[in-house]
């Protein structure tokens, strides 16, 4: 899965994640546009487990507001476009 998130203006970024097997994932976050993560790197990439991935792309989240918002306003917008039904559990 390829996800674009954010702007030139504001910060952005390509996230790239697939599964390899055996409960690993292979990674790339790539900041695109001189932005920059909020340790100052702007690629992180690598083959982890899914804990230790969901965890380096987690810290990278919270450490970086622009990230935040991009990721927020591309949940808003796949909502927005997508809806929610069928999603409740019954």
């Amino acid at each position: 899965m390829t996800l674009r998130v954010g702007t030139f203006a504001t910060g952005a970024a390509t996230i790239d994640i697939r599964k390899v097997g055996r409960g690993r994932v292979e990674f790339l976050l790539d900041c695109n546009s001189g932005s920059k993560f909020g340790d100052d790197t702007s690629v992180a990439a690598g083959t982890l487990s899914q804990q230790q991935a969901r965890e380096l792309m987690t810290r990278l989240v919270d450490e970086t507001p622009w990230l935040q918002r991009a990721l927020a306003m591309q949940l808003v917008e796949q909502l927005l476009e997508h809806g929610t039904e069928g999603t409740e559990k019954k």
